[in-house]
């Protein structure tokens, strides 16, 4: 089984706007239960102003791994990880880049 995502995220870090949105494909290797685990491709693209990363403008490519619980129909929430690269838009250096996310979310 398979599904997508795509985020939207905006914040604020000293003052200093930092957005993203990408697209994330998610495989689910044992199906999709209450519980179950994924992992997949991740794509993030944006504004990033945070205390170790000045990008004005961004773009990173992850692989992503995470559990999904849904304790009832509808509610869900996720936690993940992933680890890949970023670099500033107009740039060809590459730099290692991890994540740790928390969701919740509400299935339609």
């Amino acid at each position: 089984m398979s599904g997508f995502k795509i985020p939207l995220a905006v914040g604020y870090d000293d003052e200093e706007l930092s957005a993203f949105s990408g697209f994330d494909i998610n495989f689910y290797p044992f199906g999709q239960k209450k519980t179950c685990y994924y992992l997949g491709p991740k794509v993030r693209a944006g504004l990033l102003n945070d205390r170790f990363f000045n990008y004005d403008v961004f773009w990173a490519v992850l692989i992503n791994n995470g559990v999904s619980i849904t304790p009832k129909e509808k509610f869900n929430f996720n936690i993940s990880a992933g680890i890949g690269i970023i670099s500033e838009y107009d740039d060809t250096d590459f730099e290692p880049w991890a994540t740790i996310n928390f969701s919740l979310g509400y299935r339609f």
